[in-house]
């Protein structure tokens, strides 16, 4: 509900009270089918709807710094843990889930990341439109963690400088990267595997912004589901 914009917290409590009388004593496939009803119930409300299935694009292609911090925070630490799972065969251990979320330190924690410094030269590939350029620098296909001072060193950087600090930092951030394709024979797999649209981009514009978002939405019916 939060990632396709229809989590209201007056209601969630009500949610919540469906949710229990509904699965009581159910077996896995009834309490499954009885979470996504209630879920498109929801969403149905929410935005006026009748859709059938819980994961629309159409509610998640201008998800992004809306969530809130800790939620983009979040979010982006489930996607480094499935990667990790797949990639490394090693989830995020709790340590590392509390550094993504909640850790704020310039150490330890994480920090979000605007790939799309507020700069000339990333206005110019948006046509200098202010108001096209802002909304998409802040989809979640434009944004990243970093961890503690990369953040600040990464600053209002061009993309191909940014990209030295992402190679050094986490899974998600790394196949913005070419070189990362090459050898990587787990990385390769889950690719072909799940069919994930994973590709490198040495210019960050908005067809990678769009990009970057519809990979996100691939892997978030994976995770969600």
């Amino acid at each position: 509900m939060q990632l396709f914009g229809c989590y209201d917290s007056n209601s969630f409590g009500k949610t919540i009270i469906e949710i229990n009388k509904s699965i009581r004593n159910q077996d896995i496939d009834s309490i499954k089918e009885a979470f996504d009803s209630i879920l498109l119930d929801d969403i149905n409300r929410v935005k006026n709807t009748s859709i059938t299935q819980p994961f629309e694009y159409a509610f998640f292609r201008d998800t992004g710094n809306n969530l809130g911090i800790r939620f983009v925070r979040y979010f982006f630490a489930r996607i480094e843990n499935y990667l990790s799972i797949n990639i490394n065969n090693q989830g995020l251990s709790d340590n590392q889930y509390y550094n993504y979320v909640r850790n704020t330190g310039s150490v330890n924690g994480y920090h979000i990341e605007h790939i799309l410094s507020n700069n000339p030269e990333n206005r110019m590939l948006f046509d200098n439109d202010e108001e096209t350029f802002q909304k998409e620098r802040n989809r979640l296909g434009a944004l990243l963690v970093l961890k503690g001072k990369d953040n600040i060193s990464s600053s209002n950087e061009v993309y191909r400088d940014k990209l030295k600090t992402y190679n050094a930092s986490n899974l998600w951030n790394r196949t913005l990267i070419r070189d990362f394709y090459h050898t990587n024979l787990d990385f390769k797999n889950l690719r072909e595997n799940k069919k994930l649209d994973f590709r490198p981009y040495d210019i960050f514009n908005g067809e990678a912004v769009e990009g970057r978002q519809q990979l996100l939405f691939q892997l978030v019916k994976i995770i969600w589901r």
